[in-house]
C-alpha cells in the first residue's frame, strides 16, 4: 500500500470506540470515529478515501445490518467493493461465516477480542486475504450466458449452470448453493426432491411457462417462490436479496430470544452469587459510575447502596490514586483484565485494598466488576518485617 490506509470505526459505545481507535494506532492507518452511522453517512461525500468500515450491528438510529446493506446497495457504488468488518458482543453467538454471507461482509469478529488480533485481521482485510464472499446459485434450464444468470453475475453471485433436473440433482448432491433457479416442468414427486429442505439454502425459485394451483400450492409449501416465464433477472435478484436480509433477521430474533431465556435462568442465580461474596463487589459502568454494590461492600465502605449507586469510583479513593483508577478501568475495557492496590475512603477510616478487575456485558452495556479485598493487615505484617 502507497499510503496510510482510512479505517472508520463505528460505534455507540464511547469505552469501545475509543479501544479499537487505539488498537488501530501501530497500523499508522487514519482512523476515523463516529458513534452513529447515519453521521458516517453524511459525512461520506466529504471523504476522499475508505479502505475499511468497521461497525458493530447494534447501533442507534440505524443498526449495522442497515448500513451493510446501505453500503452494497447501488446508491454507494464506489463503496460497494469497500471491505467491511463487524464487532459485535450482542450477536457473537452466530455462525461467523453465516454472518459474512448474511450481511455481505468480509469478516466478522465477537467482543472482547485481543488488540493483536483485531490489528491482524485489519491487516488480512486490507491486504486483500479476506475477500468478500459470494453467494452461489444454481440455475437449472438456463445457459451460461441466459440473460438472468448474468444479471445474478453482475450481483455479485458465483453462478453455475445446469441443463436438465438430471444433472442439477447431480451437482446439488455435491456441492451447495444458497440460491436455487429452476425453469421447466416438475412431476409429481420431484419439486420435494428438488427444493428439499437444506440448511444452506437461502432462496428457491421456480421459473414456470403456465400457472399450476396446484403445483403453486405445493412449491409454496416448501418456501419456494413460483414466478411467470419471463420474469427479469433484475426481479429474481431483489426476491433472492430480501429472503436473505429475512432469514439473517430470523436468525438474530432466535439468538435474542435464546440470550433472554438465559438472562433470565442465570439473573437469579447472579444475585445470589453477587450478594453471597465476603469482599467488595462492585459493579462499574465503562466511565467508572457505581452500578450496583454487594451488601458486604455497603458494610465495608459504611453506607447504603442508594448512597453508592450513581456515584464515580474516584470519590471513594484519595486524590493521589484518582489517576490510577481512571487507567485501570481504561486497561480492563481494553485487555479485560486489571489489578491494583489503592485505599478507599469510607465514613470513619481509609482501608487499604486491592482490588481486581474485568470486563463483563451486562444487556448491551460493557461494564467492569471489580473486586476489592481488605489488605490492611498484610501491609501491616510487611511493615513489622522491615
Amino acid at each position: 500500500m502507497n499510503s496510510s490506509p482510512t479505517i472508520i470505526v463505528i460505534n455507540d459505545q464511547r469505552a469501545l470506540l475509543r479501544t479499537v481507535t487505539q488498537a488501530l494506532k501501530p497500523t499508522g492507518a487514519e482512523v476515523v470515529a463516529f458513534e452513529c452511522p447515519l453521521n458516517f453517512l453524511q459525512a461520506l461525500p466529504t471523504m476522499p478515501r475508505v479502505d475499511l468500515s468497521i461497525t458493530d450491528l447494534n447501533t442507534p438510529e440505524m443498526n449495522g445490518w442497515e448500513l451493510c446493506a446501505r453500503l452494497r446497495s447501488p446508491e454507494f457504488g464506489r463503496l460497494q467493493q469497500v471491505p467491511v468488518l463487524v464487532l459485535s458482543a450482542t450477536f457473537a453467538g452466530l455462525n461467523s461465516s453465516r454472518v459474512r454471507l448474511d450481511l455481505g461482509v468480509n469478516d466478522f469478529m465477537a467482543v472482547p477480542f485481543c488488540p493483536e488480533q483485531l490489528r491482524s485481521k485489519v491487516q488480512d482485510i486490507l491486504f486483500g486475504h479476506c475477500p468478500k464472499p459470494r453467494l452461489r446459485a444454481l440455475f437449472v434450464g438456463y445457459s451460461s450466458q441466459a440473460p438472468e444468470v448474468e444479471c445474478f453475475e453482475r450481483a455479485g453471485y458465483e453462478v453455475m449452470a445446469a441443463v436438465d433436473l438430471e444433472g442439477s440433482l447431480e451437482t446439488l448432491g455435491v456441492q451447495t448453493f444458497e440460491v436455487l433457479v429452476y425453469r421447466g416442468p416438475l412431476s409429481s414427486g420431484e419439486p420435494q426432491l428438488l427444493f428439499g429442505p437444506s440448511a444452506q439454502m437461502v432462496c428457491a425459485l421456480w421459473v414456470v411457462s403456465e400457472q399450476d394451483p396446484e403445483a403453486a400450492r405445493l412449491i409454496s409449501g416448501l418456501g419456494v417462490h413460483c414466478l411467470p416465464s419471463g420474469t427479469q433477472g433484475e426481479h429474481m435478484v431483489r426476491i433472492c436479496e430480501d429472503a436473505r436480509q429475512r432469514g439473517c433477521l430470523d436468525r438474530v430474533q432466535e439468538l435474542l430470544e435464546q440470550r433472554t431465556q438465559e438472562l433470565f435462568t442465570s439473573e437469579s442465580r447472579y444475585r445470589t452469587l453477587f450478594q453471597s461474596i465476603p469482599d467488595v463487589v462492585l459493579c462499574l459502568s465503562d466511565g467508572g459510575v457505581i452500578l450496583d454494590v454487594n451488601a458486604a461492600g455497603c458494610d465495608m465502605l459504611g453506607s447504603p447502596v442508594s448512597e453508592l449507586v450513581g456515584r464515580s469510583l474516584v470519590e471513594l479513593v484519595p486524590d493521589e490514586n484518582m489517576v490510577q483508577v481512571q487507567l485501570a478501568i481504561h486497561e480492563t475495557l481494553l485487555y479485560g483484565y486489571s489489578q491494583y492496590e489503592s485505599n478507599f475512603r469510607c465514613k470513619r477510616f481509609e482501608l487499604a485494598v486491592e482490588i481486581h478487575q474485568r470486563k463483563v456485558e451486562l444487556g448491551l452495556q460493557s461494564c467492569v466488576l471489580a473486586i476489592a479485598r481488605d489488605i490492611s493487615e498484610r501491609q501491616q505484617w510487611q511493615q513489622a518485617l522491615l
